[in-house]
């Protein structure tokens, strides 16, 4: 299993077919984008291109919400042909409760919401989505955004987003 670290983000991988950021051969550019707000959907934080594997694909990511930061988005390109039978995540959040959203986006349309599920501060939760294959033949961007459902409290998270074949 390869392990990388980006920025607040760690992307533990089984495969060597996927495009991600780790991989790179620069990872200065990668490392300076992860320090930029990553509060919409145009500033989401990138993690790469997942592309079809056989073995399970892994991104842990940690984080913080504020008062006046209220949300995270993450980026993740999915290209054409890649198919999951399932998409887990886990996540322990202290402090206050979050929302987490994930939406699809085609090229040329605005992201789509997939689902939303709502996560207790101190508790370990799991969720797990429907199958996804990417059929279109083009690229899909998968985000996903962690929001604040407490606005007066300083959140922590830790998510472990699986994407199993």
């Amino acid at each position: 299993m390869q392990k990388f670290t980006l920025g607040d983000f760690m992307i533990a991988s089984q495969s060597l077919s996927n495009n991600l950021p780790g991989q790179r051969s620069d990872l200065s550019f990668v490392r300076q984008a992860t320090r930029q707000l990553n509060s919409t959907f145009a500033t989401a934080k990138s993690l790469g291109v997942l592309r079809a594997s056989s073995s399970p694909v892994t991104f842990k990511l940690k984080g913080g919400l504020t008062k006046s930061d209220r949300n995270d988005f993450v980026q993740l390109e999915i290209a054409p042909g890649a198919s999951f039978s399932s998409i887990t995540n886990l996540i322990n959040v202290k402090g206050g409760d979050v929302k987490v959203t994930s939406y699809f986006q085609i090229p040329g349309s605005s992201p789509q919401k997939v689902n939303t599920s709502k996560f207790t501060s101190g508790k370990k939760s799991q969720v797990t989505n429907s199958p996804f294959s990417n059929s279109f033949g083009i690229s899909v961007q998968l985000f996903v955004q962690v929001r604040s459902v407490s606005p007066s409290k300083d959140i922590f998270y830790n998510s472990r987003i699986t994407f199993t074949s």
